[in-house]
């Protein structure tokens, strides 16, 4: 029988319980790691451990990626609903802080027009950051009627503007994760320096409602998240899939770096899978799985 050695980050496909589809693809994961413990309790020789019985197995699953989605925040803060019309683009005020100099005396431009009655305007010292007194303007558009100033005076702006195309999720003090089935792809390597497909499949996973998330000009932001690993009705936590040696060399195996996926659902393209045309492996434009036809995911390492 042959030894394996792993290196490489699991791919991963998010299905929600809720609904048995598709909601998140990472094949960007820097890493993906598995913990599992039990507690253990021992009869006594006198001072001895003579007999011990494991009890309470739990697991933990963590993945750490410096690229994301956005929708894995809306995912750890309970804000992720498929149903939610509120998730389609649309219109939404944004926040602006602009500086302005003065180049014609008693007006100014600004390069977005603000919503009514949101403009608030100050005066700038000369540090360009500490505000003065707040001074009275008019707003026709982008246009601003400043009273009293002068050229070369320098002014901050605040307002709010309306952006289309704009998304957003919002954090509710009472909402947290749902339940998830969460499957990994990834290969390990034999001795014989072959590669073979492996899966994961987590029956029932929930991430923990934490995140931290730290932006600093020195490190890329690492985004964390740590899964509980739960049984499910039939008391499983997981299953581990693997091709055996004999299928080496197929088409979709990993020896032509691609992988058929089996029992495709949800959108192929937004999944980042691949098609065969004329040989060769693209990616798909597919929307919906079309029936009869074959999906393949790109094999990392």
């Amino acid at each position: 029988m042959s030894l394996y050695g792993i290196k490489d980050s699991a791919n991963l496909t998010l299905f929600s319980k809720k609904t048995g589809k598709p909601v998140l693809y990472a094949d960007y994961c820097n890493q993906t790691s598995l913990n599992m413990t039990a507690d253990t309790v021992y009869a006594m020789k006198k001072t001895a451990r003579a007999i011990s019985w494991d009890t309470a197995k739990e697991g933990t699953l963590t993945m750490e990626m410096q690229v994301f989605d956005l929708r894995w925040i809306a995912l750890l803060m309970g804000s992720l609903d498929l149903d939610d019309p509120a998730t389609a683009p649309q219109t939404l005020d944004w926040a602006r802080r602009e500086v302005l100099t003065i180049t014609t005396a008693g007006s100014a431009t600004l390069k977005e027009a603000p919503k009514a009655d949101t403009l608030t305007l100050y005066k700038l010292m000369p540090d360009g950051i500490t505000l003065g007194a707040e001074v009275e303007a008019t707003a026709s558009g982008t246009s601003l009627t400043i009273a009293g100033a002068n050229v070369g005076d320098k002014y901050c702006a605040f307002y709010l503007t309306p952006v289309a195309n704009s998304r957003k999720f919002t954090v509710y003090g009472d909402k947290y994760p749902q339940g998830y089935r969460v499957v990994f792809d990834t290969q390990i390597r034999d001795t014989d320096q072959q590669d073979h497909f492996v899966q994961f499949e987590f029956f029932n996973l929930r991430p923990k409602a934490q995140i931290e998330l730290t932006m600093s000009a020195e490190d890329v932001c690492t985004l964390s998240i740590e899964w509980d690993v739960l049984v499910n009705n039939e008391n499983k936590f997981y299953d581990f899939l693997y091709l055996d040696g004999e299928y080496a060399g197929e088409e979709g195996s990993v020896t032509d770096g691609y992988t058929k996926v089996v029992d495709p659902t949800g959108n192929p393209s937004e999944q980042g899978w691949y098609e065969l045309s004329d040989g060769e492996y693209v990616q798909t434009e597919d929307t919906t799985v079309t029936a009869g036809k074959d999906y393949y995911t790109k094999n990392q390492g």
